[in-house]
């Protein structure tokens, strides 16, 4: 814009609308500095290291990989901790029902020994079994219990395999729509945007387009690439989601891999 100015092509107003945009760039920058110098702060917190030590943090936002498939993540549910618990809940309740019914079994009472009948004035060897009649108490109010809390357990158990079902159903939408999202953008959407801003671009410094022209190009390529981050965001954290839920790292990573590299 200063040097369409300077040659005569446009008004100062163009240059002054040019600056105000820069301006404005340039506090949003800022912004985000900031915003990542509180996220390691944050990051250091968590991690219980001083900031000035805590590690560089990498990674590959542009790469996308191959969905995994959802029977197969499924099949991985069992790994959670909050699914595992349940097992254990499980054999828990059924040792008290075994230990309940045992003791519904009456202890047998046995003995042997010798005996001195002075009347007869003869020796005798005496053997005895007692077994207690169990007429009114059978521990049946015990077993019942137990097999009370065993029911209830096997509907936490259901109940919260459900609950972790449903959550991978939903987080597998989210992450399989950012995945094609991500791919539509990075193939159609950011290339058509980035070539109409080139366009414009030039032939703004030829005098064929205005500066609002453009503006509104510049404008749309920054939307669409902040889009493609975002969505990219998604996908990833939905990927982690599914890492947690399954308790396994690289969930979303399968062979070969499809990377989506930005220039």
């Amino acid at each position: 814009a200063e040097r369409r100015v300077k040659a005569g092509g446009a008004s100062v107003l163009e240059q002054s609308k040019a600056e105000i945009e820069y301006a404005a760039s340039q506090v949003i920058q800022s912004e985000q500095k900031q915003l990542l110098v509180s996220s390691r702060r944050s990051l250091a917190l968590i991690l219980q290291v001083p900031e000035d030590t805590l590690p560089p943090v990498s990674g590959d936002l542009y790469q996308l990989n191959d969905l995994p498939d959802f029977a197969d993540l499924k099949a991985r549910l069992s790994e959670n901790p909050d699914w595992a618990i349940w097992d254990v809940k499980m054999e828990r309740s059924q040792a008290v029902v075994d230990a309940a019914d045992a003791q519904r079994i009456p202890n047998l009472n046995a003995g042997a020994g010798w005996r001195r009948n002075e009347g007869l004035g003869d020796d005798a060897f005496v053997f005895f079994v007692g077994i207690p009649l169990p007429m009114f108490d059978r521990n049946q109010g015990a077993r019942q219990a137990a097999v009370y809390e065993q029911s209830a357990a096997m509907e936490g158990r259901r109940s919260n395999e459900i609950m972790l079902e449903r959550e991978l159903s939903d987080v597998y939408g989210e992450l399989s729509r950012a995945h094609t999202h991500a791919y539509a953008i990075k193939n159609s959407i950011l290339p058509a945007a980035d070539k109409s801003f080139e366009v414009s671009q030039q032939g703004y410094q030829q005098g064929r387009f205005g500066y609002l022209d453009l503006l509104d190009a510049q404008r749309t390529l920054f939307e669409t690439q902040k889009q493609y981050i975002e969505t990219l965001s998604q996908y990833h954290q939905a990927s982690v989601n599914i890492e947690r839920l399954i308790a396994e790292t690289s969930a979303t990573s399968n062979q070969p891999q499809r990377s989506i590299n930005h220039d």
